[in-house]
């Protein structure tokens, strides 16, 4: 079963705003013109991106260890290195899937 990884509200934000890359997000989204129609897309994005952070939670102890042992600190350091072949493989939100993670590993023999 090939699963996405991120929610529905950010997998279904249309282009630009659903480009993987920060960086090629903020150039596109600079490039758009500001119609009434992408304030609108605009404060939409806004308000999925609020809602998910608050229903995360407080962050109470950054002290505990990282739920997370896979994305440890030297995989957040190296992520620089990391980081353009990812998007080159998941270029939109919709494409972070279990399947395109799991090739990604594969490939780079960090998959178990």
């Amino acid at each position: 079963m090939n699963r996405s990884l991120l929610p529905e509200v950010f997998r279904g934000l249309p282009v630009p705003w659903s480009l993987s890359d920060s960086i090629q997000r903020r150039d596109a989204l600079t490039a758009l013109s500001a119609t009434a129609d992408q304030r609108s897309v605009a404060l939409a994005a806004l308000e999925h991106s609020l809602a998910f952070m608050a229903a995360l939670g407080p962050d109470e102890d950054d002290d505990e260890p990282n739920p997370y042992p896979a994305l440890n600190d030297p995989f957040d350091e190296a992520w620089i290195f990391f980081g353009k072949d990812l998007t080159t493989r998941m270029p939109t939100f919709r494409d972070a899937d279990r399947v395109s993670v799991v090739a990604w590993l594969s490939s780079r023999r960090l998959g178990g």
